[in-house]
């Protein structure tokens, strides 16, 4: 499983934190668009990122925020390689995992909660 971190001072595309050791992309990957961590996934593209139906809710996320209805919330890191395609934990302790996940739907699982929702990309 590798975290990466969304926020600590830098844009979530150019900062990750692998085992723990924060490492910036420069030079010709940055330049390339190619900005994450070597064997992990550019955050300025992850699946996720935008804004869902979410049963009748509306979620927007992004790599540093998810916005269920009217409560926003910071997200310290984004997993990758768990048991869901994303596991996204907010700063406040709160976990949601995304599954399922293609451009025009996913599904979002907030832990504490233990809720479940089917949500379609909003136009």
């Amino acid at each position: 499983m590798v975290r990466y971190a969304a926020q600590e001072g830098a844009p979530a595309s150019m900062r990750c934190v692998k085992k723990g050791r924060p490492m910036r992309v420069f030079g010709v990957a940055a330049a390339l668009g190619l900005a994450g961590c070597v064997g992990g996934v550019d955050l300025s593209t992850n699946a996720f990122v935008g804004t869902w139906d979410c049963d009748g809710l509306s979620v927007e996320m992004t790599e540093a925020t998810l916005t269920l209805g009217e409560s926003p919330r910071s997200i310290a890191y984004v997993e990758t390689g768990g048991n869901a395609d994303y596991g996204l934990t907010a700063t406040d302790g709160a976990r949601y995992s995304v599954f399922n996940t293609t451009r025009r739907s996913l599904t979002l699982f907030a832990h504490d909660d233990r809720e479940s929702f089917a949500c379609t990309r909003a136009p």
